[in-house]
């Protein structure tokens, strides 16, 4: 369980403090787009779509297909190799 759980379950009173908080904020202009924007790209990066995406420039842009393989074929060409 993560300690921000604990401390809000055992803590009443900072938990409505921080809901009261909460329901203003998801009202406002920011929370709407960050909301809209994450409902748009719901789909994307799910098991099985077979792509990775990445977040460049405030946007989500589709990698290439499990880059995580492609360690072995392309090494990391910036490591210092001191010996």
């Amino acid at each position: 369980m993560a300690a921000s759980k604990k401390y809000y379950d055992t803590h009443k009173a900072a938990k409505d403090k921080k809901n009261a908080y909460m329901k203003k904020y998801m009202q406002t202009e920011t929370a709407k787009r960050i909301r809209r924007n994450a409902d748009k790209h719901r789909d994307k990066g799910s098991v099985g779509d077979g792509l990775d995406y990445s977040h460049r420039d405030g946007k989500l842009v589709p990698e290439a297909k499990h880059r995580s393989k492609d360690k072995k074929k392309k090494p990391n060409k910036s490591k210092l190799h001191i010996t």
